[in-house]
């Protein structure tokens, strides 16, 4: 809840890279581009840059993009991708990763609605 920690899986939960208030379970994209973290902040969709080396947190702005359940970083586009899920059909967003800009790419008709399982 106050900040990303790596876990390594033969000894368990290692120091952490970085403390802030994020939320509850919001997704983490590697930025194969810059070697940074990517994630939101829950009470204003905030994206947020971590360099897992410095332990330094930048807030890069706003997405406007709400009930994120999962994320991922497509080094061909620069763009962290989101899945969001709020109502029946979920959607995916382009996010640019520079200017925390998102852009809705579709509805995923075809998949039911996300929910916590």
């Amino acid at each position: 809840y106050v900040g990303v920690r790596p876990i390594d899986l033969a000894a368990g939960p290692l120091d952490p890279i970085a403390s802030l208030q994020i939320g509850h379970g919001k997704p983490i994209a590697w930025n194969s581009m810059t070697s940074r973290l990517l994630t939101l902040r829950s009470s204003d969709y905030q994206l947020m840059s971590i360099d897992p080396q410095t332990s330094t947190v930048t807030e890069i702005g706003s997405t406007g993009v709400s009930w994120v359940w999962d994320a991922t970083y497509d080094a061909a586009s620069d763009s962290m991708l989101l899945l969001r899920s709020q109502g029946s059909t979920p959607s995916i967003h382009a996010v640019d990763p520079a200017t925390a800009i998102a852009t809705e790419i579709g509805a995923l008709s075809e998949v039911p609605s996300v929910n916590s399982q």
